[in-house]
């Protein structure tokens, strides 16, 4: 179970000033602060996410200051802040007390107990601001804290591994090159087949320092594809990798803001769901879940600041980031970046906030909360997830039957020469003849075989092709019809060849086939390739070809090296379909091609029993992009190569897996479910005093005294590890008396959409 404690936050003292605060500029290069006596901090902000610190100050402009050389009218202040800025001089005694934008500005407590002071803020001076009312004046500044400077400069570039030398891991071969930053790509645009993704292979992650800390992958050119089983076949960018990369990239020196240990990132930044056959899980608990890594969707990043690129992804999957400031142990400001699951499982032990019973004496010890208000709200909540990844891809051989009427006559000298290109505006009829091959999937008219050859004279009703024996497993109910829809062939198929590049389509010829037409290749006969494109195309709106040179009756078909002659070039396609002799035999035509089918990579993810909704209510994910299996069926010619490697379905169609994502998607839907299973907490509690013991990222266990428990989810007695809202935003009020206000809520806001500008 997760860990928990009972814990009280420290008192102030009861004169209504828990601490003192000050403000004072801060230089790192220089020794110590150099305070700001006129300057005040009137509240302070932290949030969840890429979103640094916030802070407001004032400027003490009272008339009793003026004799201390303090600036105390509004446009002497402004003046001297715009002066400065701009570069311009300025009195040197009133300058020292107007703060300019960009200077940085800490703000500091002093409580009595405590020798060093509690370093509250370190940030940037912003915009001035202005409020002159009837009351008086009110002079100031917003600061934004250090972490701002992470902004600076947008994403751009790559860090590109030299793909000759995939297994070099030091600056030499990993340079940054200006290419978008595109992870897991589609290339299909390209023509290509994604089989890989564009990540250094695991275990040869990039060295930047040359000691072994820091490491981070970088991009490597998928195109250069390796063997399946090479160890330095490029890999998919999962959320750890991204987020190492991100950082190590963009952020390695830390000058701003420290990077969290990329070690601890790699253990933290997991997919994990119930172990087969339970419902419940312990995130903390490794015996009660399988973990596997996070394999993002496509990603375009350029022209975005990588916390918001870092913080998109983190949030969709169930994490969380916050910007810390911190004393770093010699009294000056450390800023860090936290990395945090929003599971149950951390990054601090769930926490109380005290409220004595009704009708008791008021007790300082025993009470923090001022003020609360709380709701949940289920109606933002979701516990099943539909992951629509694109269809599964079967690369298939298949026996194509002629779509059109023969007749005898179609090979006399007189009748072949309406089958020209050039004739064929003036017979619509003769458009298709000798040209349209297909493979039926719905049912349709064609000459099937006779004999040695093809039925002359008269077509026939087609029997569809059997997809569903091409994909079913064991004990499938084959259904109805319904499944019947036509599947245009594509042109690159799924396996590849020896140097890893995805084969195209092929047509190949045979004149000793014995099997059927419109079925799936046997396996028997001598066949011929013909060039993808050599005199055919695929059809765009079915399964098959269309002959596309000038004559069918002279069709080159050319001869693609390491296939044996068939068929002889030129091929009489006309008389070996119509009138075929001793010295033009039938000729059939068998095409392998990639078709869809009707399963998808993942099916529908259910409702967990943990859930506290006793409906199912499912978010639907559009992953078509991201994920989908690629197989090749025995049918096809490829099935047998050495190539086409891994591994083969288990109790079900002779097929081998080449791309399988069906653990992938798994992972990536169980932790979207798990980001919004529970109806959301939402709510605030002010604490009537500065309250440095909840920090963003803390969890809410209950109201102590009250016996209010705020868990979320259910099925604690199965093992389930309790879940309670977390603490999104802090914010320290100074101004007309001191509080602490704590924003609560377990609701996983939705992400950027990826490459949204």
């Amino acid at each position: 179970m997760a860990a928990s404690a009972e814990w009280t936050p420290r008192v102030g003292r009861k004169d209504g000033r828990a601490c003192q605060v000050a403000v004072a500029r801060y230089d790192p290069d220089a020794a110590g602060y150099d305070y700001l006596p006129n300057v005040a901090c009137d509240s302070i902000q932290f949030r969840e996410g890429a979103e640094p610190p916030a802070a407001r100050f004032r400027y003490l402009t009272d008339d009793r200051y003026a004799s201390a050389g303090w600036p105390i009218q509004f446009q002497t202040i402004l003046t001297l802040a715009q002066s400065a800025a701009a570069g311009g001089e300025a009195p040197e005694r009133a300058a020292r007390y107007v703060v300019r934008p960009g200077e940085r500005v800490v703000a500091l407590a002093f409580v009595e107990e405590d020798e060093r002071p509690w370093i509250l803020f370190d940030g940037f001076a912003r915009s001035p601001q202005l409020e002159v009312t009837p009351a008086g004046q009110a002079v100031g500044f917003d600061a934004v804290g250090v972490a701002v400077r992470l902004w600076d400069e947008p994403i751009h570039s790559i860090v590109l591994r030299d793909a000759f030398e995939a297994d070099e891991t030091s600056k030499v071969y990993n340079r940054e090159v200006p290419l978008r930053a595109r992870f897991n790509p589609d290339h299909r645009e390209a023509g290509l087949s994604l089989v890989t993704g564009n990540c250094t292979a695991d275990d040869y992650d990039f060295d930047p320092h040359g000691d072994g800390t820091d490491l981070f992958p970088a991009f490597v050119d998928p195109t250069f594809v390796r063997e399946f089983d090479d160890p330095l076949r490029p890999t998919f960018w999962t959320l750890d990798k991204l987020a190492r990369y991100l950082m190590g990239s963009r952020n390695l020196a830390g000058e701003f803001v420290a990077n969290p240990d990329f070690e601890q990132v790699t253990k933290l930044l997991d997919g994990r769901r119930p172990k087969e056959g339970r419902d419940a899980y312990d995130p903390a608990d490794s015996s009660t879940y399988d973990s596997s890594p996070i394999v993002l969707p496509e990603l375009d990043a350029t022209g975005l600041a990588w916390p918001e690129v870092l913080n998109s992804q983190l949030v969709h999957h169930g994490f969380a980031m916050a910007f810390r400031c911190e004393d770093g142990g010699d009294g000056r400001p450390s800023n860090v970046l936290e990395l945090y699951r929003k599971d149950g499982s951390g990054p601090y032990a769930p926490k109380s906030v005290p409220f004595q019973r009704a009708g008791l004496s008021l007790d300082p010890n025993r009470t923090a909360v001022g003020s609360m208000s709380l709701s949940r709200d289920f109606g933002a909540a979701f516990n099943g997830v539909i992951v629509e990844t694109a269809p599964t891809l079967w690369e298939v051989a298949v026996v194509l039957a002629p779509a059109f009427l023969i007749a005898a006559t179609d090979a006399t000298p007189a009748e072949v020469i309406r089958f020209r290109l050039a004739n064929l505006a003036a017979t619509p009829a003769d458009r298709e003849k000798y040209r349209l091959w297909v493979c039926e999937e719905v049912g349709g008219k064609i000459a099937d075989r006779d004999g040695a050859g093809y039925r002359v004279g008269s077509t026939v009703d087609a029997t569809p092709l059997d997809c569903f024996a091409i994909w079913a497993k064991d004990g499938d109910d084959p259904g109805s019809d319904e499944r019947r829809r036509r599947r245009p062939g594509r042109a690159t198929l799924v396996a590849r060849d020896g140097a890893g590049n995805p084969r195209q389509a092929t047509l190949s010829l045979s004149t000793d086939y014995a099997g059927a037409v419109n079925v799936l290749w046997d396996g028997t006969g001598t066949w011929q390739d013909v060039p993808f494109g050599s005199g055919w195309r695929l059809l765009k709106d079915r399964l098959g070809i269309l002959i596309d040179c000038e004559t069918p009756e002279e069709w080159k078909v050319g001869q693609k090296t390491g296939s044996g002659v068939v068929a002889g070039n030129p091929v009489k396609l006309v008389t070996r379909t119509a009138a075929p002799n001793a010295q033009n035999p039938t000729v059939f035509l068998r095409l392998t091609t990639v078709i869809e089918g009707d399963q998808r990579a993942a099916k529908p993810l259910p409702r967990r029993p943990s859930s506290p909704m006793k409906e199912t209510r499912h978010r639907y994910v559009d992953s078509r992009d991201s994920f989908r299996n690629e197989l090749v069926h025995a049918s096809s010619p490829n099935y047998s190569r050495p190539e086409t490697t891994g591994p083969v379905v288990k109790d079900g169609p002779a097929a081998r897996y080449v791309r399988d994502d069906r653990e992938k998607v798994a992972a990536y839907a169980a932790q979207v479910r798990q980001a919004g299973e529970n109806p959301p907490v939402y709510g605030t509690i002010a604490i009537p005093w500065i309250a440095r013991g909840y920090v963003v990222g803390d969890q809410i266990r209950e109201v102590k005294g009250r016996d209010l428990s705020l868990q979320v989810n259910a099925l604690k007695e199965q093992g389930e590890a309790p879940r309670y809202p977390y603490v999104v935003g802090v914010d320290w009020n100074f101004a007309g008396g001191q509080s602490t206000t704590l924003h609560l809520s377990d609701r996983i806001q939705p992400p950027r959409e990826p490459g949204a500008q």
